[in-house]
């Protein structure tokens, strides 16, 4: 079982915001914004809404998207769902980019 499986799955609160904010690779964003997407989704008392909402938020998160993909290619199965294009947020939430910020990118582009 994965580390992020047993921190969702963990019923002590205190242990389940322990273990969920120490895992640093499992959503690509920000440390204070992965912190407290963490911190949120390890108050939610049913285990079941905590899974659903965090696969939620891993499959509009796109490094996870990508490392999913390229698990799923070398064991030779493909969830189709993880080749539609991303949605424009969760790119620029990955490069790091606030929306409606282009006047920061657009000379380097040049």
């Amino acid at each position: 079982m994965d580390q992020v499986t047993v921190a969702l799955a963990h019923p002590d609160l205190s242990d389940r915001v322990n273990m969920l904010t120490s895992l640093h690779d499992c959503l690509d964003l920000p440390q204070s914004e992965r912190l407290s997407v963490l911190t949120g989704g390890a108050q939610e008392p049913d285990p079941d809404t905590r899974f659903r909402s965090f696969n939620k938020l891993q499959r509009t998160n796109f490094a996870w998207m990508l490392r999913a993909t390229e698990q799923q290619l070398a064991s030779g199965r493909l969830d189709l769902d993880l080749i539609d294009l991303p949605s424009p947020s969760s790119l620029l939430r990955h490069l790091r980019i606030k929306q409606g910020n282009w006047s920061d990118i657009l000379p380097a582009m040049a």
